[in-house]
């Protein structure tokens, strides 16, 4: 479930849901386009579209794969060494 008293910013919890290979439906949020792409993760807008995601992806297990393997990416491209790059390039 989202936190709503965390305006911006990814919660850990999504990367450690990715990279455990699990699949999640999290709430949209602008600050997580900063890291994944649209392709790479299943967001909701409201609490209808999340029922109608969930019911969607229960009955199609394997369109999660594709989502599941794509999570797994974005944290192999997301270490504590590439985001330490990236603050000492912006330093």
């Amino acid at each position: 479930m989202p936190a709503p008293q965390i305006r911006s910013g990814i919660q850990p919890r999504v990367f450690e849901i990715a990279a455990c290979g699990g699949f999640q439906i999290i709430d949209r949020r602008d600050d997580l386009f900063e890291i994944f792409n649209e392709d790479e993760i299943v967001t909701f807008d409201s609490i209808p579209d999340l029922i109608d995601k969930v019911k969607y992806y229960t009955k199609y297990p394997d369109e999660r794969l594709k989502f599941i393997n794509a999570g797994l990416k974005v944290v192999n491209r997301n270490t504590w060494k590439d985001r330490a790059t990236i603050i000492l390039a912006n330093v």
